[in-house]
């Protein structure tokens, strides 16, 4: 093992082996050569009282890295860093390095003068687009955290987020689009807040006006703060507060919880470092080039890869605002038109295109030759997607398998270098130690079906902690044996170590890429005041992968309501108190 260095161009093996000798040296060598540091960290990696935190000691600013340090590169500081796209609409909106830092030090100036400082924490509910990327970007610059909440959930789940959190000021969009439909964010904003114990103390709101069919809601917020005028002559702050390695850069609330909302919490530092590290390296995408990815920046996927991942390292990201029926005609038309490098979905949405061009009709007609890789995520991918991808491409297509604890990927097939397997998410990528346990928690042999954990030491950027709930971190997470992080996720490694998802420990639904927890469905089904009892599976979806089916035993009341007012009501209730991806397909009525 003598002599192993951080490979340079990126080589799997050679990394693998790296790690696996020594994390620590391993991602010391990644850390020096990828981040700027205010003041160098004292430890690569220690425990202290059970917890492990990576690069204790040091000082730095996400913000300084995403941005600052493109600054004296002439090549790329005129380069656009983000392209908005609204493909039903036809709009397209797009922002250079130099740019966006101006912009984002001049919100950052909004945001110091109305108070907020490090350690404070900020709600963003915004539809994906440039700005909601600056006012994350803002954020950080000062040491705030930023929570962002997904534009699919309404206010019975923002309130939720916003008592758990605290926030002191929210961050709105007036309107965005959540798949097919506009959601009007004010009127949602405003139930929210009078649901909530805590009340922030402003409310700012970005009111887009570019969409001319958009009839807006005429509701409004007291006290609220338009965007525009708010930055209007403000000059930029291009001082940046420097932070601690472990200081939170965001908390990440997870759907389909029951009770209190759990709140992922990714530390600055580790995640500075794995989060260069994968992009440049499991990705292969370099300086210059362009990523585009459906995910919505309300998820992880979102935060690493459309936000951050691309910025650190230079890179164009295309953010998608409208996840539309139609969008097996715009991912292939969004690809040629940007010349795309390499894409990222979920297997829904090839799915979607699988159903609506077979024969691959609308592919052929594009230019897509600069498009070399393509990651599939969120879900289990079918041999049928993946053939119908490299028939229609000639080009691989591969799985990929990791969390939003995990903040990067964990099994994957990284920049190529792996040959494909039916069915399998990969290998686990440098500095994983991952294996498979049974119930009792020893560890089985290959082909064994067990639950997929991941040992000590835990990689750079992985969670450490729920925000406010280190009670249900440790009960959730960590195994009572050998304190091994426990993924809830079922499933083998083959012979030559190639790891297969199964299921859910638990009784979670993925749809669309999304976990959804079943009872937390019939939680909200039980609040119809016509349900005596009922009980949600999940079947299998052409499109979506799973949906719910639900069981229901209605009571005698209010006999008069048709099935279909009261499904419509059931999902109002759901898509209230989940998302509008959770509503149910069908319901099977019983007697008892």
């Amino acid at each position: 093992m003598q002599g192993l260095k951080l490979s340079d161009p990126f080589n799997y093996e050679n990394d693998i082996k790296y790690s696996k000798n020594s994390s620590v040296s391993f991602w010391n060598d990644v850390a020096t050569k990828y981040v700027h540091w205010d003041k160098m960290y004292e430890n690569v990696y220690e425990e202290i009282i059970d917890k492990e935190v990576w690069f204790n000691g040091g000082m730095l600013n996400t913000c300084y890295n995403a941005l600052d340090v493109h600054l004296n590169d002439e090549e790329l500081r005129e380069e656009i860093a983000l392209v908005h796209v609204c493909a039903s609409k036809g709009l397209q909106y797009e922002i250079s390095y130099k740019d966006l830092h101006h912009k984002v030090c001049v919100f950052s100036r909004a945001l110091k003068n109305l108070g907020i400082v490090k350690g404070d924490t900020v709600v963003i509910y915004m539809h994906n687009s440039i700005e909601l990327v600056i006012a994350m970007l803002a954020c950080a610059r000062l040491g705030a955290i930023h929570s962002v909440v997904f534009g699919g959930y309404l206010s019975n789940s923002l309130a939720d987020r916003i008592d758990h959190c605290k926030p002191k000021i929210l961050i709105i969009s007036n309107y965005g689009f959540v798949i097919d439909k506009v959601h009007q964010y004010i009127p949602l904003v405003k139930k929210a807040i009078e649901l909530t114990k805590h009340k922030p103390s402003s409310v700012i709101v970005f009111n887009r006006k570019d969409i001319q069919d958009v009839i807006e809601d005429n509701t409004s917020i007291e006290n609220s703060l338009d965007w525009d005028n708010l930055i209007k002559n403000l000059e930029p702050l291009y001082e940046y507060v420097q932070v601690e390695s472990t200081h939170p850069l965001y908390i990440l609330y997870t759907s389909g919880t029951t009770g209190e909302p759990k709140g992922i919490v990714r530390e600055t530092g580790g995640h500075a470092v794995a989060i260069n590290y994968a992009i440049r390296n499991c990705y292969g995408l370099k300086k210059k080039d362009c990523f585009f990815t459906t995910a919505n920046i309300g998820w992880v996927s979102g935060h690493s890869f459309v936000v951050y991942g691309c910025l650190f390292s230079g890179v164009k990201s295309i953010i998608l605002e409208d996840i539309t029926s139609d969008l097996y005609k715009h991912y292939w038309e969004i690809i040629s038109r940007f010349k795309v490098n390499s894409s990222a979905t979920v297997p829904a949405i090839i799915r979607l295109m699988k159903n609506n061009d077979p024969n691959g009709d609308i592919i052929s007609k594009l230019n897509v030759s600069f498009h070399k890789n393509i990651y599939l995520g969120g879900d289990k991918s079918h041999p049928t997607i993946i053939n119908y991808i490299n028939n229609i491409l000639k080009q691989s297509v591969t799985d990929e398998y990791w969390q939003t604890e995990s903040g990067w990927g964990m099994l994957m097939y990284p920049s190529k270098q792996l040959a494909y397997r039916d069915c399998s998410v990969g290998k686990p990528m440098p500095s994983y130690n991952i294996t498979i346990v049974n119930s009792n928690g020893e560890e089985v042999k290959s082909n064994e079906i067990g639950e997929i954990v991941v040992k000590k030491p835990l990689p750079p950027c992985f969670i450490t902690t729920l925000y406010r709930n280190e009670e249900l971190y440790k009960k959730k997470y960590k195994s009572e044996k050998h304190g091994y992080y426990k993924t809830g996720d079922n499933g083998y490694f083959d012979d030559d170590g190639y790891f297969y998802i199964t299921s859910r420990v638990d009784n979670s639904l993925s749809i669309c890429g999304s976990m959804i927890r079943e009872d937390s469905i019939e939680n909200s089904i039980n609040k119809h005041s016509m349900v005596n009892e009922c009980s949600v599976i999940g079947v299998e979806d052409p499109v979506k992968g799973q949906v719910p089916l639900a069981f229901i035993v209605k009571n005698k009341s209010n006999c008069d309501m048709n099935n279909e007012m009261f499904e419509k009501e059931i999902n109002k209730l759901i898509t209230e108190d989940l998302t509008v991806i959770a509503v149910i397909k069908s319901i099977v009525y019983l007697h008892h």
